[in-house]
């Protein structure tokens, strides 16, 4: 039997399973004492990579990933992650690109590394515990720059009449607010 000579395209190292293994090792000798963090060590890692497709102004696939309950209930392909079994979580498998693609994709940023993966995978083997009051992010109607622009009522002032023009109007209300008092028209 003749054995074919290993290229280093073909390294059993660069196999996507090998990798998780090697993770999974990881996990079992180093941080130990660490627990992953999910508003610390998670969080800023999805909203980094992952937000643009999957947060507040676009759920692809269904899936929006702001909010740890939004995760853990996944989109259109069911959960994303199996709390405690890192090796059915489908959010390790799309990140390694274990299971055919990997995401992000390669057009639309740079992948996760190793060290963000195993990360991920160490909050998911603790069990994934998450916040119980997380909000979302924003809706961006909701954001200031969304909403139309409105003139705002005048204050009212005593002796609205030195007021000149609709600015005086709030600087006069701001004066009766700190008990300033009037003072002429200055000479010019």
């Amino acid at each position: 039997m003749r054995l074919r000579p290993a290229t280093a395209s073909r390294s059993p190292m660069s196999h996507p399973a090998y990798r998780r293994l090697l993770l999974l090792v990881i996990l079992g000798t180093t941080r130990i004492c660490n627990a992953v963090d999910y508003l610390q060590d998670v969080k800023p890692l999805l909203k980094h990579k992952c937000y643009a497709c999957h947060g507040a102004l676009q759920q692809q696939g269904g899936l929006r990933l702001d909010t740890a309950a939004a995760l853990i209930a996944g989109g259109d392909s069911d959960a994303t992650i199996s709390p405690g079994k890192p090796d059915g979580s489908f959010l390790l498998d799309v990140t390694t690109g274990e299971i055919g693609f990997q995401m992000p994709p390669a057009n639309e940023g740079a992948p996760f590394t190793d060290e963000e993966v195993h990360v991920i995978l160490e909050w998911i083997a603790a069990g994934a515990s998450v916040p119980a009051d997380e909000l979302p992010e924003a809706d961006p109607p909701s954001w200031w720059s969304y909403r139309p622009i409105e003139r705002p009522a005048l204050p009212e002032v005593p002796k609205a009449d030195w007021c000149g023009n609709e600015v005086a109007h709030f600087v006069a209300a701001q004066r009766v607010r700190n008990d300033l008092t009037h003072v002429g028209q200055a000479s010019k």
